[in-house]
């Protein structure tokens, strides 16, 4: 469990984050001036988060996690946290709810068929009253699902979730080539890169040179839209 460090729980109730016209806005970090980096996992689509072990990619996915269940969101989103302490539980769990969020997929595009839209917001500005949440799965390491059968699954949501409203958040350790194909970084445009061990795995997270560089701890490099900020992680507290 975790609970909200003050200058997050500062961040989260100001009227930058508030007020943002993201549909689920994500805190990711702070820039080198003190502002908040706030941005939109569904112009996002999927994001990947990777960097050498033990600098601070579990945590941040904490305070992403905390930021998807602020009060400006908190009744529009569904959250699937899969975390890998226990890999033979992990996997099953994994599975459970993969399936289900693949179940969910493939009702959704029917959905969007009938009512012949093209996205949650869409749908949800003509169903007031019975609104289509936005599904977010987030696994805290991909490895885990490296050679099992659910791999293929997971690349189809991360394929077809976004035009649904479906997204995937993954971080993983090992960042090598084997681990991040050209195929997950065309699925996973939004990449984020913890200190890296080498130049070359910061070239395989980015496509550049950089994250072998960062300083350490909650230092990271965010390629958001084609474009690559330097930011300070903001982690929620473990208790």
């Amino acid at each position: 469990k975790y609970l909200c460090s003050g200058k997050i729980r500062q961040i989260l109730d100001s009227t930058e984050f508030l007020d943002n016209n993201a549909e689920i806005p994500l805190l990711i970090g702070q820039k080198s001036d003190d502002r908040p980096e706030i941005i939109d996992l569904v112009n996002a689509k999927n994001i990947l988060v990777a960097g050498a072990p033990g600098q601070g990619k579990s945590k941040f996915l904490d305070s992403m996690w905390d930021s998807m269940l602020g009060k400006v969101i908190q009744d529009k989103v569904q959250v699937f946290y899969l975390n890998s302490d226990n890999e033979i539980y992990h996997v099953y769990q994994s599975m459970l709810w993969i399936n289900y969020v693949y179940s969910a997929l493939e009702s959704r595009y029917e959905v969007f068929r009938e009512y012949g839209i093209r996205s949650v917001r869409e749908y949800n500005e003509q169903n007031r009253e019975e609104g289509m949440p936005y599904i977010v799965i987030i696994f805290d390491e991909y490895t885990i699902l490296q050679d099992s059968a659910l791999k293929k699954t997971v690349l189809k949501l991360a394929q077809k979730g976004p035009r649904v409203g479906i997204h995937i958040i993954m971080s993983t350790s090992h960042p090598s080539v084997n681990v991040i194909s050209n195929k997950i970084k065309i699925l996973f445009p939004t990449r984020i890169a913890f200190k890296t061990r080498s130049a070359a795995d910061s070239r395989t997270i980015l496509d550049t040179y950089g994250a072998e560089e960062l300083p350490g701890y909650g230092d990271m490099l965010l390629l958001y839209k084609d474009g690559l900020t330097r930011l300070k992680g903001e982690f929620a507290d473990t208790y």
